[in-house]
């Protein structure tokens, strides 16, 4: 049977987690690149629901999420 998760398996969480993000980012570039035909559309990083706009949240949010985790998650 399986332990319990604790706070301990968390430690490296400060770096995964912004790898995941910039990973999904990728991957969102290149569904883009498959469907659309084009990388990335400047003009479309503004309007909410778009590719653009959600590789360019998920870009922001990895830095921001490495922060808060390394705070919070004490070594």
């Amino acid at each position: 049977m399986p332990r319990p998760p604790n706070l301990g398996d968390l430690k490296k969480i400060h770096l995964r987690l912004p790898i995941l993000l910039i990973g999904l980012a990728v991957l969102l570039v290149i569904d883009e690149y498959i469907k659309e035909g084009y990388l990335f559309d400047l003009r479309d990083v503004f309007i909410v629901g778009t590719h653009e706009f959600v590789v360019v949240v998920l870009f922001l949010l990895s830095p921001i999420s490495y922060v808060l985790a390394k705070s919070f998650i004490r070594d």
